[in-house]
């Protein structure tokens, strides 16, 4: 079978001046990671050099992944940076070469494969297209498909990407990512996150406004907007916990008829309309057949029926929220 020629990254470490690099020779300078794209030795670093550099991702600690992968090459740092760019990267020979795709020796899966995961086989690379279990036959008809190398480096860019997306999504968690002006209207009291600073809204927003520190928004952190949080469910569980009483005394019901009755609520209106108890004293003769508040709020209503052959007086109290 002819050869593919190099289809692997191979990882250099630090960039230095005057070394010779290769095309896939991959290294990291400046906090960022570089792959080379074509043969060069000189003294123009990766991040001036796009001739021959192709930035991967930013933000590479590169002391800590070497760290990871010559301490225990087996092991993925549990560091949530490290993890993110190291997740799919395999020990091969003595030299640690990490790899973006495990190498089978047989035409049978050694690892666990998800869809869109990489490997080498035969001296191709190719990428999972299905999940494959450990002992499952490697068949492009089924499970995998070849390759390119910048097939594969062009889905390691888009990971990058989706990386910093989830980093947004996660800060937007406590509050709106906003620009300046803004896309959706803000009442006070709202918090936003503008140009990586959480704020406070300190007067309405509308849509299209201009936020300015000082004057519409103020500079705030999570503590003071988990406090707010929680004062607001403090009132809430406030408002919540309140039972109100309401009550009726001299109610007229002829013998063995019935009475409606009709408790206006408007000057003590419940908060959410629960009805919560009620009872019946005067008489053990009189007893409820209904008792719920209107759909507006504004009453509650019961009908009471007297079992007895005299006629009765009787009171009737409703508890409610």
């Amino acid at each position: 079978m002819a050869s593919a020629g190099r289809v692997l990254l191979m990882p250099k470490g630090t960039w230095t001046a005057g070394t010779t690099y290769n095309e896939l020779d991959f290294v990291y300078y400046g906090g960022n990671s570089y792959v080379c794209k074509a043969a060069v030795s000189g003294s123009v670093d990766p991040t001036n050099d796009s001739t021959h550099w192709q930035q991967m991702a930013s933000g590479f600690d590169s002391d800590l992944i070497t760290q990871t992968i010559m301490n225990d090459p087996n092991h993925i740092a549990s560091d949530a940076a490290v993890y993110a760019e190291c997740q799919k990267l395999e020990t091969v020979d003595d030299h640690f070469r990490a790899d973006l795709a495990h190498v089978e020796e047989a035409g049978e899966a050694s690892i666990v494969y998800h869809a869109g995961d990489y490997l080498m086989y035969d001296d191709q690379l190719y990428k999972a297209t299905a999940a494959i279990a450990i002992g499952d036959t490697l068949s492009t008809a089924t499970n995998i498909r070849a390759v390119t190398v910048g097939e594969q480096l062009a889905d390691l860019a888009t990971a990058g990407s989706a990386n910093t997306a989830a980093i947004s999504k996660h800060a937007a968690d406590l509050a709106v990512l906003s620009t300046s002006p803004t896309t959706r209207s803000f009442a006070v009291g709202e918090y936003l996150m503008y140009n990586n600073q959480l704020y406070r809204v300190t007067q309405a927003i509308a849509s299209g406004g201009t936020l300015t520190v000082g004057t519409n928004i103020v500079a705030a952190n999570v503590g003071a907007q988990l406090k707010t949080l929680n004062d607001s469910l403090t009132t809430i569980n406030t408002t919540l916990a309140v039972v109100k009483t309401v009550s009726k005394t001299g109610i007229a019901v002829a013998a063995n008829s019935y009475a409606n009755v009709n408790i206006d609520l408007t000057s003590n209106p419940p908060q959410i309309g629960v009805l919560r108890g009620f009872s019946v004293a005067g008489t053990t003769d009189v007893i409820p057949l209904q008792v719920y508040i209107s759909t507006d709020n504004n009453s509650v209503v019961a009908r009471l029926r007297n079992i007895s052959t005299s006629n009765l007086t009787a009171e009737l109290y409703v508890w409610y929220k």
